[in-house]
């Protein structure tokens, strides 16, 4: 049986010193997420390969080395690595060497439960591109699923009161091939912080 490597991270709640504003409503999303996985591809895959991060455990190092061999990048040829995340996405500013990838002079970043304390850092895009090439270079199969607002380019805004537009997070042309990209909510829509709004997305029928 082809195994599915899983990775489920959702935050909630942000370390209180990165003054990162809470949400609601990423950790049931991640439950209801690994209860269709049960109900559903039980039978089909192997699915003992699991890891879930939740609030403080999916600091960036946690993060990171999870998608590295720790996990993730233990899948092989024709198995599945599914990555579920579900929180703040944010931008920041680019090296000037990437300007032909972000003419914005901004990258996308995924928000760790440290980012913004001294000396931790947000999982930029560019990271993200090296880690799951890696992967993918083992013949397995990527599927991400982003569940946050703005993930027609997979990224969730920190201040709810700047609508910007976002350029392309981690899947640009260039980079892999055979990925698949799920997002619940197209480019303009947005998750509010806690005490706006809240949402428990519906799964589709199919994967």
């Amino acid at each position: 049986m082809k195994k599915l490597y899983s990775l489920f991270i959702g935050i909630d709640t942000y370390h209180p010193e990165s003054k990162v504003t809470p949400l609601e409503g990423c950790r049931n999303d991640v439950a209801a997420m690994k209860d269709f996985l049960r109900d559903t591809y039980a039978k089909s895959f192997d699915l003992s390969p699991e890891i879930t991060l939740l609030n403080d455990q999916a600091t960036y190092a946690n993060i990171v080395k999870c998608m590295g061999t720790h996990h993730l990048a233990k899948a092989g040829k024709d198995d599945v690595v599914l990555m579920y995340y579900s929180g703040h996405g944010t931008q920041e500013k680019a090296a000037p060497e990437f300007k032909s990838l972000d003419p914005t002079g901004l990258q996308e970043s995924m928000v760790c439960y440290d980012s913004g304390l001294p000396g931790k850092y947000c999982l930029a895009d560019k990271e993200l591109r090296i880690l799951l090439s890696i992967i993918q270079q083992q013949g397995a199969h990527l599927t991400l699923i982003f569940d946050c607002c703005h993930s027609g380019t997979i990224t969730r805004s920190l201040d709810d009161t700047n609508q910007g537009k976002f350029v392309s997070f981690i899947f640009r042309k260039e980079l892999l091939l055979g990925l698949i990209n799920l997002t619940s909510m197209d480019i303009l829509s947005k998750n509010f912080p806690r005490g706006r709004a809240a949402t428990n997305c519906p799964w589709p029928a199919t994967f």
